[in-house]
Formats: C-alpha cells, sequence, structure tokens
C-alpha cells in the first residue's frame, strides 16, 4: 500500500515539474519571439542577412566582398536553406533569420530534450523531486 502512494506522489511530482518546465521553455519561447518580431537589427544580423542569401542562391557563404564567411556555418545554412524558401524581401529575410534563431534556441534547450528524447522537467537537475 505505501508503494502505491510513494509511485503516485512521484509521478505527480514528475508531471508537475514537466508542467512548470513547459511553461518556462513557452515562456522563453515567446519572449525571444517578441523580441525578434519588435526589435531593431542587430550589428551582425545585416552580415548573417547576407549570407544567408548567399548562401540561398550560391550554395556557398561568400560575402558580396568576396570572403568566406565562416562563423557559425550551420546557422547560417540552414537560415539560408529557410530563406531560400520563403524569399529574398529584406525586412522578410531578417524576420526570418530571426525566426530560424527562436526556433533553433527553444529545440536546443537542455530540459526540452529528456533521456528518451521526450520532454522533461529533469534537463536542469530536478529528477525526482521536482
Amino acid at each position: 500500500m505505501m508503494d502505491r502512494v510513494a509511485h503516485r506522489r512521484r509521478n505527480r511530482a514528475d508531471a508537475i515539474g514537466q508542467v512548470l518546465t513547459l511553461a518556462v521553455v513557452l515562456l522563453g519561447f515567446g519572449l525571444r519571439l517578441h523580441y525578434a518580431v519588435n526589435a531593431e537589427a542587430f550589428v551582425d544580423e545585416p552580415t548573417t542577412l547576407l549570407v544567408a542569401r548567399a548562401i540561398a542562391d550560391t550554395g556557398r557563404p561568400i560575402l558580396p566582398s568576396g570572403l568566406f564567411y565562416g562563423n557559425d556555418l550551420p546557422f547560417s545554412y540552414l537560415a539560408g536553406t529557410v530563406l531560400a524558401l520563403t524569399g529574398p524581401d529584406a525586412v522578410s529575410g531578417l524576420l526570418v533569420v530571426r525566426l530560424v534563431s527562436v526556433a533553433a534556441a527553444t529545440a536546443t534547450m537542455k530540459p526540452w530534450r529528456g533521456p528518451a528524447g521526450g520532454f522533461s522537467g529533469r534537463g536542469w537537475g530536478c529528477g525526482r523531486r521536482c
């Protein structure tokens, strides 16, 4: 009888931890999304947009000056692929690059990925205590 009660408490604690972690992830996603839509261009975003356009057009991260841009290549290729699918408009291009950043940041948060690849509250060290 005691094992059932302890098991229920653990399950309830795990569920609460998962709900709280999901709430934090969604809050972070919402704040990032709000910033992505409303903020002015940051210092490196025009360069990121140029590289994404170059990748969308030629498949290579070469700036208009002819320089190879090797910073953050996985993100640059991801943004270039998304930009190739959405179109070359400058304003929407900047928004697309920011939205790719929001999605990548949210998807790679540690608490988002549990031991089996699913959502888990244990990413921040909650364990059975949450």
